[in-house]
């Protein structure tokens, strides 16, 4: 004799098992996601560390710039002369993703930047940085320099 109610739908019971497991899976994934990403925030901190250098025109004419990325998350930005126009300056850098954030008591609020690690190179494109001078510094393209 069937006992089923009027309405009720027959589900196997792999179906109920499987579906009470779904809500788990999710917070198992998430975590392993968020895992992954501190992991590959690290592994581009160490990738990135390193001095780095490229050529700036100024008013004066043409000057290299150095940018040093230190693995505690710190950097600093100087030039081999004083420029008008650029500032040497220091502070903290954040990973998220693509993209540093570079924070420093000469600028206020921090400036956003989507980065592109290539062998050797190092880019950084600005997405929103209202400071002219370190925007005028860290856009473009710098080369590993040679320890």
């Amino acid at each position: 004799m069937n006992r089923e109610r009027p309405g009720q739908n027959r589900k196997e019971p792999g179906v109920i098992i499987r579906n009470l497991y779904r809500p788990h899976a999710l917070v198992v994934i998430t975590i392993l996601l968020l895992t992954m990403a501190c992991a590959d925030s690290e592994n581009t901190a160490k990738e990135i560390a390193g001095t780095w250098e490229r050529n700036l025109m100024s008013e004066e004419g043409p000057t290299k710039a150095y940018l040093t990325l230190k693995q505690d998350g710190s950097f600093d930005i100087s030039f081999e002369r004083d420029i008008k126009g650029f500032d040497r300056s220091s502070g903290s850098y954040g990973l998220s993703g693509r993209d540093i954030i570079f924070k420093d008591s000469s600028c206020g609020d921090g400036g956003r930047y989507r980065f592109l690690l290539k062998p050797g190179t190092l880019s950084f494109i600005p997405l929103s940085d209202g400071c002219g001078k370190r925007k005028a510094a860290v856009a473009g393209e710098w080369k590993k320099k040679d320890t």
